[in-house]
């Protein structure tokens, strides 16, 4: 992304973010991988990719628990987890 924008271009995404590492649990359960669960990023590992790729003025943002997560992590036994797991905004800028 970081390519094919031009100075001063933002970047504005959505995605499933977790509020720490995911147990081993949940990264390989295929069910959880699928439903983009059991690969979901950290806030700090999203962050890190966006800065070492040149990106500034980061903004994560918490949306909320995303519900369809939530239900599968449920599914899995793994309720608990659901807090930790949430949609989140992203947003950079490729400076000038």
């Amino acid at each position: 992304m970081h390519r094919v924008l031009r100075p001063g271009g933002r970047l504005s995404i959505t995605d499933i973010l977790t509020a720490g590492p995911l147990p081993e649990e949940v990264r390989e359960n295929l069910a959880l991988v699928s439903a983009c669960v059991g690969g979901a990023a950290t806030v700090e590992e999203t962050r890190r990719t966006l800065e070492d790729s040149g990106f500034t003025d980061i903004r994560i943002g918490r949306k909320g628990v995303d519900q369809e997560a939530a239900r599968y992590l449920e599914a899995a036994g793994l309720s608990e987890m659901a807090e930790n797991v949430f949609s989140a905004t992203i947003e950079a800028v490729k400076p000038v």
